[in-house]
Parts: structure tokens; C-alpha cells; sequence
């Protein structure tokens, strides 16, 4: 239990160093950049829930493929 609250705290405290240090958004195109290319994808997206939870929110894409801006949540690709 005392590992558990120690390691949530670590993580919380690095998760705000990051925020600080990192433009969240660019953070993503980085990681989704490094994922399309891992992979050999043409392209890539990354979507946010919205705010309501009915649908996923492109936030940005990479590559040479085109995305839709928004998904329903009950999109096949969008199925957990």
C-alpha cells in the first residue's frame, strides 16, 4: 500500500515536471510521429474523448494519410 501511494505521487509530480517542461500538444505529434514510423503506417492520428463521451476529437495527424475530425465513440475504430 505505502509502494502504491509513493509511486502515484512519483508519477503525478513527473506528469506535472512534463507539463511544465513539454507543449502537451507537441508531446503527441512526437510520440504519434515515432508510433507511424515503428510501425511503417502511411499516417497516423490521435483523437481526445469529448467532453460528453459520444465521440473522439482529432487533435492531430501525421503522415500522408488523411483522418476525420471527429469519430463517433461507436465507430469500429474507436471500439474498445
Amino acid at each position: 500500500m505505502i509502494k502504491t501511494v509513493l509511486v502515484t505521487g512519483a508519477a503525478r509530480r513527473l506528469g506535472r515536471a512534463i507539463d511544465q517542461l513539454v507543449d502537451p500538444g507537441q508531446l503527441v505529434q512526437q510520440m504519434l510521429e515515432s508510433a507511424r514510423e515503428a510501425v511503417g503506417a502511411k499516417g497516423g492520428a490521435a483523437y481526445l474523448r469529448s467532453p460528453k463521451g459520444d465521440s473522439f476529437e482529432r487533435i492531430t495527424q501525421t503522415g500522408q494519410a488523411e483522418f476525420p475530425r471527429r469519430l463517433p465513440a461507436t465507430a469500429p475504430l474507436a471500439q474498445e
